[in-house]
């Protein structure tokens, strides 16, 4: 084995920024060479936070971490994936035409970009993860099966970072240990209807106004309509709905909004709950009020400038949330589902309404919750909970990564 450390070396086989660590002859022949980053090259590389200095006392960011060094050939850690440390570069007799630096150096977690609309959603990881304490012989979860998101709502940036778990301490530790600078940028945070999450926000960002999503606004009130349904079917009849039933027959058209449904299947629905009014006119009582209440609630998400493509003003939105409250006071005081939704709008009426305003919304979010199963779909599960944090990231924002920050990965060009 030969050990040496300089540029000469690393300028030998085409690598400008390196210094060669060790140089390793395997038994064919052939030299495994073993290279870390220069000091100069090393503040443009920059790791993640992990979860326990996220979770410190006093956490603070770190702007440009040391490159960690070279592992001994027979680290079978480094041979089993399980720790962050590097992985082998490619061989000089393979590397003649392409070399690339190793792996382990492909910026994935660096500094976040200036953002005006943060976005905070809870993501599904996977399994919990368990070991058996050998002094207690008991089980302790390493992993949740639950992580906080953190989203780019507006600037197309995509994911920002996650940590682990949904609880409010994480959050709010996530958000320090960002730079003051970054955080004074933020004017709203975009979330669902989370008072975890709201309580993390108002804690951590109390400048930025909070706007709830109005699509789980309008979730919550279809999935009242067809609880109103369901028991009332049960208390009727005893059982499930069938297909023969008269209110099952438009369990789907009473799912449709008020503006995309049309003249025959609002005609079918009258006709149905009509004819369904000689059965049983209080389940007809029920089912029709908690549709009409849900029609109001989503006439009132409408007049977003997204949907209507003009400003709205807070007034309009109090007004139409006035119409929906006066209405469930009048016809569906006695409809538990009904007052249950109400007293959760009412309780997120500051935030519906800044939203309603403002028109914008935490479908990116969404959007990067579905890449991010893909991902973890397709590797079939990851136990590592960083490397499955950091190859989230990477798919989730890499498009737009030269916007704001330079490539990290350098490639030679081929003669």
């Amino acid at each position: 084995m030969f050990e040496g450390r300089g540029y000469g070396l690393a300028a030998l086989l085409g690598l400008p920024g390196f210094e060669v660590d060790v140089v390793e002859w395997e038994a064919d022949g052939s030299p495994t060479v073993h290279v870390v980053s220069a000091p100069e090259t090393v503040a443009g590389v920059t790791e993640a936070l992990s979860s326990e200095e996220l979770l410190a006392d006093d956490p603070a960011p770190t702007a440009a971490p040391k490159a960690e060094a070279a592992p001994p050939a027979d680290d079978p850690q480094a041979r089993a994936g399980q720790a962050p440390s590097a992985e082998k570069p490619e061989r000089a007799g393979e590397a003649g035409n392409s070399a690339e630096i190793p792996r382990r150096l492909r910026s994935v977690f660096g500094p976040a970009p200036a953002v005006g609309v943060l976005g905070i959603d809870d993501q599904r990881r996977g399994s919990r993860g368990f070991h058996k304490d050998p002094d207690s012989g008991q089980w302790v979860a390493d992993a949740d099966c639950w992580q906080t998101v953190f989203i780019d709502s507006t600037g197309g940036h995509g994911l920002l970072g996650a940590v682990e778990g949904r609880a409010k301490a994480p959050v709010i530790a996530w958000i320090l240990a960002q730079p003051p600078a970054w955080r004074a940028r933020i004017w709203a945070v975009t979330i669902d209807l989370s008072t975890l999450y709201r309580a993390a926000a108002r804690e951590a960002l109390p400048h930025a106004i909070i706007l709830a999503d109005i699509f789980h606004v309008a979730q919550l009130a279809t999935k009242m309509v067809d609880d109103v349904r369901r028991r009332n079917t049960h208390r009727m009849r005893g059982r499930r709905g069938r297909v023969s039933d008269l209110e099952y027959t438009i369990k789907n058209l009473l799912r449709w909004g008020p503006s995309t449904l049309s003249r025959r299947s609002r005609r079918k629905i009258l006709e149905t709950l009509s004819a369904l009014e000689t059965v049983d006119g209080a389940a007809t009582h029920e089912i029709r009020t908690a549709w009409t209440a849900r029609n109001l609630l989503l006439e009132m998400l409408a007049l977003a400038p997204s949907r209507t493509g003009r400003a709205t003003t807070r007034t309009d939105v109090g007004r139409a949330l006035y119409r929906f409250f006066d209405y469930c006071a009048t016809f569906g005081r006695d409809i538990p589902e009904l007052v249950t939704l109400a007293e959760t709008i009412d309780s997120w009426r500051d935030e519906i309404a800044n939203a309603v305003t403002l028109g914008i919304t935490n479908a990116a979010a969404e959007g990067v919750n579905r890449l991010s199963k893909l991902i973890y779909r397709v590797a079939f599960g990851l136990r590592n909970v960083v490397n499955q944090q950091r190859r989230a990231r990477y798919i989730a924002y890499r498009a737009t990564r030269p916007d704001w920050q330079p490539t990290v990965t350098a490639y030679a060009k081929v003669a």
